[in-house]
């Protein structure tokens, strides 16, 4: 039995460089795309509301961050043993991975709308949402949090397709699915008077539809990993190799938004424009993000299964051509967002907003700037994961990330209380963490090289 399609790339075999981008570019379009439809609704309700209802959306990003964040790190740990197995042809485990993946989604899934939805004002209180936001923000995250199902089931069914070498179907839901959440925000903004719930409605249904797609997606494909939904395998020790793998996956990418919930704090207190330019400029870097995460996606996959197939050469290769790729990526896009088109870009947002551009560039030049270190990283994280060690830069990242600028704001910003003192705290703890994992890696790849390989 055949593990993919001959019109799957061929992670193992095969031009290599070639490969990585055919692989890279639709994960970096679905990233891109799923960007840009998240920002259509601060954009519709930037030009059908008012900066209220764009700061009140802007209120909830730590938390729906933390939320996405923590989903695709969990699934990460399907995307390291599949690549793992794949490489090696194991199809009793890929069948065992398939399987058990899906029902932790869909279970996990269930269980956290059902924690959340009730802490959704809770959660808004603890990043000092401002009383004039806070009900519309809360009314956001209760729909947001009915999606979580979907949004899990969506991430792990990605995972699978991603490993076997198929990305372009991914892609092609999301575009179903996003210009479904485009026609919504529009149209529920017409017709209901809250502009909020209206973007939120759009969202659920729109990852409703993504999720389904690649439910049914999975019945169809050929080999190990097609699915079928009545004899679905559960494996208790493989759920256990999901979680020992995923789990710190999930803490180290759920680091940056949690990070950030003292910083989201200090600039509600700075007002709605901090707060506009905030959330606008973030968003824009999630474009930026969507090109360098993807390559740190193929990393993984590609490192996972020559090493599974004991291909030392490709492993080598592809940390390489992976690097030089993120470092142009990083610089290029960084650099000219910053300084070419991002006054253009914050005025699609929060048009005639004056104040709030301002706040959003002064956001751009202190993290765009510099953003070839967390490109660089995304593949030395992701490395550590295919070979095996996750659980070492999610301590890092504990270590440089969280605690790093809980110091930072209890202990340096207090001495200047300004935006450009709080965004200072961004590119040293990038550094730090980066270089930390830069010293893990250069020890795990001395390892290789004399023929210590961790088994997962």
């Amino acid at each position: 039995m055949k593990l993919w399609k001959p019109k799957d790339i061929d992670v193992t075999g095969g031009p290599l460089f070639a490969s990585i981008l055919l692989y890279s570019i639709p994960v970096m379009l679905a990233t891109f795309l799923q960007t840009l439809f998240n920002a259509v609704d601060i954009m519709v309700l930037g030009n059908m509301a008012d900066k209220v209802a764009v700061a009140s959306v802007g209120a909830t990003s730590v938390i729906v961050s933390l939320c996405v964040m923590a989903f695709v790190g969990l699934s990460a740990g399907t995307s390291i043993l599949l690549s793992r197995y794949f490489g090696a042809k194991d199809e009793t485990q890929v069948k065992k991975t398939v399987g058990t993946s899906l029902w932790f989604a869909l279970g996990l899934g269930l269980l956290l709308t059902a924690v959340t939805i009730p802490l959704a004002g809770p959660f808004l209180r603890l990043t000092s949402c401002p009383e004039e936001c806070i009900e519309s923000a809360r009314i956001y995250l209760t729909i947001y949090f009915c999606a979580i199902p979907a949004i899990m089931l969506y991430n792990f069914g990605a995972a699978i397709l991603n490993s076997v070498g198929d990305t372009q179907r991914p892609l092609f839901y999301l575009v179903i699915s996003g210009v479904t959440n485009v026609v919504l925000n529009i149209l529920l903004c017409t017709i209901l008077t809250e502009k909020v719930a209206a973007v939120a409605i759009a969202t659920l249904v729109s990852q409703l539809i993504g999720a389904t797609c690649v439910l049914i997606r999975l019945t169809r494909i050929s080999g190990a990993c097609r699915v079928d939904y009545r004899k679905l395998i559960f494996d208790r020790k493989l759920l256990g190799k999901i979680l020992i793998h995923g789990g710190p996956c999930a803490f180290t990418t759920a680091m940056y938004p949690l990070s950030n919930l003292m910083i989201q704090s200090a600039i509600n207190k700075l007002g709605t424009a901090a707060m506009s330019g905030n959330v606008a400029s973030s968003s824009i870097e999630g474009f930026v993000g969507a090109f360098t995460n993807a390559v740190g996606v193929c990393a993984l996959t590609f490192i996972g299964q020559n090493l599974g197939s004991g291909n030392k050469e490709r492993v080598w290769k592809t940390l390489l051509y992976c690097s030089l790729l993120e470092l142009g990526l990083g610089l290029g896009l960084g650099l000219g967002v910053r300084y070419l088109v991002g006054e253009q870009l914050l005025a699609l947002y929060i048009p005639g907003e004056a104040d709030a551009i301002a706040c959003g560039i002064l956001r751009m030049s202190f993290l765009l700037t510099i953003y070839f270190i967390p490109a660089l990283n995304a593949v030395t994280l992701n490395s550590l994961k295919a070979f095996g060690y996750s659980t070492l830069p999610a301590l890092n990242s504990f270590l440089t990330i969280i605690l790093f600028r809980v110091f930072w704001m209890a202990f340096i910003y207090p001495s200047e209380e300004t935006l450009a003192n709080l965004y200072r705290c961004y590119p040293w703890s990038w550094s730090i963490n980066f270089a930390v994992n830069i010293i893990m890696l250069t020890v795990v790849l001395v390892r290789y090289h004399k023929g210590k390989l961790k088994n997962i």
